[in-house]
């Protein structure tokens, strides 16, 4: 082992913390600089850690972490996401796509063997991605919350409100999600609120515009996609 794999600390959560203290002041600037652009906010969010990375973690931490989830939830439900598309801090040995073969290396030192390091690599998110189309398929033709996921035409509807128009109960919300989903049809309920595909919770809708809605879920999104590109077009009650 290095000397600098020696001095390594054991996690980078201390430090973390005591950066974003350090930052809170620069961060709390940005936050009210870019309240209404949550693309530029994170881009510029990004830019204010780079400038302040953390200390390195060599690549058997990130090994550690797969170990611990195994041990947890068995060989069939531990994955790997990168965060390449833009986050910072990356352990050493993975710091990029071309260093992906010193995680088989090193699972390959922990006494992995080759068909449980695929299930890691890749045959867990197939499998699992195989069974969410599937699961998709079956629910296209179902409800959601008060509205239909289906795809609706344009005699279903009126045509989309003035930008400024508050949203009421029993509007109809016409949902995209760009690359993921189109024309989803969802109606307001009676309490004002609306369940938006892919959100873990039911949003509550109304009293807002289109552009405020379409907002709130842009920084929902940016949790798991890097540059979420949302839609949200707002047809008045009785148009359907």
């Amino acid at each position: 082992m290095s000397p600098q794999q020696r001095a390594a600390p054991a996690t980078v959560t201390p430090q973390n913390e005591a950066r974003n203290k350090q930052l809170k002041p620069q961060q709390d600037i940005l936050d009210e600089k870019y309240k209404n652009d949550p693309e530029r906010l994170a881009e510029e969010g990004d830019k204010l850690d780079a400038a302040h990375p953390l200390p390195p973690l060599p690549i058997s931490k990130l090994i550690d972490h797969i170990d611990h989830i195994v041990k947890v939830a068995g060989i069939d439900h531990v994955g790997i996401g990168a965060d390449f598309d833009g986050a910072v801090d990356m352990p050493e040995g993975a710091q990029d796509v071309s260093m992906l073969p010193n995680i088989t290396y090193e699972l390959l030192k922990r006494g992995y063997s080759e068909k449980d390091i695929r299930k890691i690599l890749g045959e867990n998110f197939l499998r699992v991605f195989a069974e969410v189309e599937r699961v998709s398929r079956s629910m296209s033709r179902s409800i959601s919350g008060e509205g239909s996921t289906k795809r609706i035409s344009a005699n279903q509807t009126s045509q989309p409100l003035r930008a400024d128009y508050r949203i009421k109960s029993k509007d109809l919300i016409e949902f995209d999600l760009v690359g993921v989903t189109r024309n989803c049809c969802l109606e307001v309920d009676d309490r004002g609120l609306v369940q938006i595909p892919y959100v873990e919770s039911e949003i509550h809708a109304t009293g807002k515009t289109a552009d405020e809605l379409t907002a709130e879920l842009i920084a929902y999104f940016k949790r798991h996609l890097r540059h979420p590109q949302v839609q949200i077009r707002v047809h008045e009650s009785g148009a359907k």
